[in-house]
């Protein structure tokens, strides 16, 4: 395990570089966004109790794999997908972190193949962990941060405007510092730990995911800001003096999130909920041009306690998979009404535990035996609004 400990630097700006990022602007950026959409391809990472799941493209074969990293012990398992759909599990990879509490992927070491990015607050650092191997990891790279008690991460490609380099910008937020506790700490390894940026929240930044840009002039950082009655959503952008430029305030406490984009809109809707509630909040994602604003909500009841809420299908069109104690429910948007289909239920003696997103409308859906909470079989599906089909 290669320590950098004592091989830190703070990233100065260069001018030249600077320059170009203010000519560039946040203005274009969200014009842009609001013109041309979503990237096609920037998987959420999602987490249950047990474990974090999402999808990358871990060997450098153009094809996104799932991701299933168990929180306990840091091991991940890999499915790497074929192009017919079908998965080959990886052993597990140890990740040299116990008791995961922020993961994300990125290309931090080659272009082209993604790496895991793990921490944990007693952990300290950030470990990287190349899984381009299916039976076999390096010992992990770990960095030491600027700041202390990492919990979170997001991976940001292009955080400051720029097309996204190689590696990657990698945004870790702490909170045993001294006052303000919260910092976010926005840092690039390149052979030493690099650290750009530091600013300052308002609570601990939990449920980090990356918002991307289709024409990558920027990519912004999403998270939940915990607070003592209720929960705030922050989107954040680096492009300039690093601040929050989207705010969602007085969501209930312990409230979860997921987004993508439905009806080949230009931006996404987010989805807020809480797992073990029984209510659904929908808020399309707008823009002015200079900052993020959400639209009114479309609230969807339930008579029964969701898991939790995933994303699946065309990354244009999407389709939202509903996981209850009993399986899960396709929802789709036509012309921004829920239309429900059937509930698709697991073999007797088993229950779902989790999905990942895939492409061409696939995506994994995990399960266990009943009474289990760590994932220990999958299946791919697709799913066309009406109908679910096993792939593999």
């Amino acid at each position: 395990m290669t320590e950098l400990r004592n091989q830190r630097a703070v990233l100065r700006p260069r001018p030249e570089r600077w320059a170009a990022v203010q000519r560039l602007g946040l203005r274009l950026a969200l014009t842009a966004l609001s013109l041309l959409g979503f990237s096609t391809f920037a998987a959420f990472v999602y987490e249950t109790p047990a474990e974090f799941l999402t999808s990358a493209d871990f060997n450098g074969d153009s094809i996104p794999d799932v991701l299933v990293l168990d929180r306990t012990t840091g091991n991940a398992r890999v499915g790497y997908q074929s192009p017919g759909g079908v998965l080959t599990w990886s052993a597990p990879l140890p990740t040299g972190v116990e008791g995961v509490t922020g993961c994300t992927t990125a290309d931090f070491f080659q272009s082209g193949s993604n790496a895991v990015a793990v921490t944990a607050p007693a952990f300290n650092r950030v470990n990287y962990v190349s899984l381009a191997d299916t039976n076999s990891a390096p010992p992990p790279t770990s960095v030491a941060l600027t700041t202390v008690g990492p919990h979170s991460l997001v991976a940001l490609p292009a955080a400051l405007g720029q097309p996204p380099s190689s590696p990657p910008w990698l945004l870790a937020a702490s909170s045993f510092n001294h006052a303000p506790s919260e910092r976010l700490e926005l840092l690039q390894w390149v052979g030493v730990s690099m650290t750009y940026s530091l600013a300052n929240e308002i609570g601990p930044f939990d449920r980090g995911n990356v918002l991307e840009l289709n024409t990558n002039t920027a990519h912004f950082a999403v998270g939940l800001v915990r607070g003592a009655t209720n929960d705030t959503l922050h989107i954040w952008q680096f492009t300039n003096t690093p601040s929050v430029i989207g705010v969602l305030s007085n969501l209930p406490s312990a409230s979860d999130y997921v987004f993508g984009r439905f009806n080949n809109e230009p931006l996404p809707r987010f989805w807020f909920y809480q797992a073990g509630g029984t209510n659904i909040s929908i808020r399309s994602l707008e823009t002015d041009g200079t900052q993020f604003t959400f639209g009114p909500p479309i609230s969807i009841n339930f008579t029964q306690a969701l898991g939790r809420v995933y994303i699946v299908g065309n990354p244009a069109d999407g389709s939202a998979m509903i996981q209850f104690s009993d399986g899960v429910q396709g929802l789709r948007l036509p012309g921004g009404v829920p239309s429900f289909a059937s509930k698709y239920s697991p073999a007797a003696g088993k229950t779902f535990t989790g999905i990942a997103a895939l492409d061409d409308g696939k995506f994994v859906l995990l399960n266990a035996p009943t009474g289990t909470v760590s994932s220990v079989a999958a299946q791919v599906m697709a799913f066309d609004g009406t109908n679910y089909t096993q792939v593999s």
